[in-house]
């Protein structure tokens, strides 16, 4: 008997999500430098910005101006992905090509940056759409059009909530990242948001890979110290150490400002002397920590390359610091 199924691509596997209900949490600059990074290390990665206030479009450069093609039309079906990604020129490893890797250099070849970019006003009509069509039009518009074939990374960013928007964003994606602002309201976000996709995976059985969480604009206060150990202490308890707060935690610094600003990678700003290499290290040792997850055949490569750096020590410990935090879970992640 013939099979008369449909044989459809799926590119959850290679698809990672920047998830928290809470606003402000640094969610879309930890995407955007999550993009940056994995290019750098010779990804071509496709950014996806769901959410309604384009923040990924705006660091980026890319935001779809009205009545021009954007992620709306395509969750619509009016247009394919193809039709819509941008290549912001400014986020392309290459432009960089005479920088070292620690100032935003490449450091593999064959990168790139392409962002499917939100409209300048009225995404929220399509994204909040509910019903399971219209929580899968993501997955069904890279499905059809087989626009991860020329992706090694997909990395969504979806707004803060946990409404279809979370579920148009989790259908698409296997990967999961959760950004944590360490002050006391936004553990209840964080909790909320993990709950959610954990549900979401039993319910849909769909697997669901928790990379880890990721502590954003952290200050050396009590307040900031303590919502972290609460947050380690949860996912411990939660997850039988499973999945964890990842290091190294990001710290509040006026160079993400002023990168996001710019609409440049914070990597750009590194000097010479290495000013701000702590912080665009921080990133770049989060972005390892995807790519390990998502690619883990290309990291002997990208160990190789790193090594020829002849990085400082401390840079390079805060590099490695997110692989060994994973490396210290029982496993790599969580599944339902």
């Amino acid at each position: 008997m013939a099979d008369l199924g449909e044989s459809r691509a799926d590119y959850r596997a290679k698809t990672v999500a920047t998830l928290c209900s809470k606003g402000g949490v640094g969610k879309s600059t930890l995407a955007a430098q999550i993009i940056s990074d994995a290019s750098r290390l010779g990804l071509k990665v496709l950014g996806i910005d769901l959410d309604p206030n384009g923040t990924l479009s705006r660091l980026t450069g890319t935001v779809s101006p009205v009545g021009e093609l954007s992620i709306g039309d395509v969750l619509v079906g009016a247009a394919r992905p193809q039709q819509v990604a941008r290549v912001p020129v400014d986020w392309q490893p290459d432009i960089a090509f005479d920088r070292p890797w620690i100032q935003g250099g490449p450091l593999l070849p064959g990168g790139a940056v392409h962002i499917l970019p939100a409209p300048d006003r009225g995404l929220e009509v399509t994204t909040s759409r509910s019903g399971t069509d219209a929580e899968q039009a993501l997955l069904e518009a890279l499905a059809v059009s087989e626009i991860g074939e020329h992706y090694d990374l997909i990395v969504v960013d979806p707004p803060a909530s946990t409404s279809s928007t979370l579920y148009l964003a989790l259908y698409a994606s296997e990967h999961l990242v959760f950004p944590l602002q360490t002050e006391s309201a936004a553990l209840s976000g964080l909790t909320l948001t993990v709950e959610s996709a954990i549900k979401f995976s039993s319910l849909s059985r769909r697997r669901v890979n928790g990379i880890g969480v990721v502590a954003t604009m952290l200050d050396r206060t009590t307040e900031h110290t303590l919502t972290l150990a609460a947050a380690q202490e949860w996912m411990d308890e939660r997850f039988k150490g499973q999945i964890g707060v990842l290091n190294p935690q990001i710290p509040r610094r006026t160079i993400v400002s002023e990168a996001g600003s710019s609409m440049v990678p914070v990597s750009r700003l590194v000097t010479g002397k290495l000013k701000n290499a702590d912080i665009a290290s921080r990133y770049a040792a989060v972005a390892l920590a995807v790519v390990a997850a998502v690619t883990p055949e290309r990291l002997e490569a990208i160990f190789d390359a790193i090594e020829k750096e002849d990085l400082p020590e401390e840079i390079a410990d805060i590099i490695y610091a997110a692989l060994e935090s994973r490396a210290e879970t029982v496993n790599t992640g969580h599944e339902n």
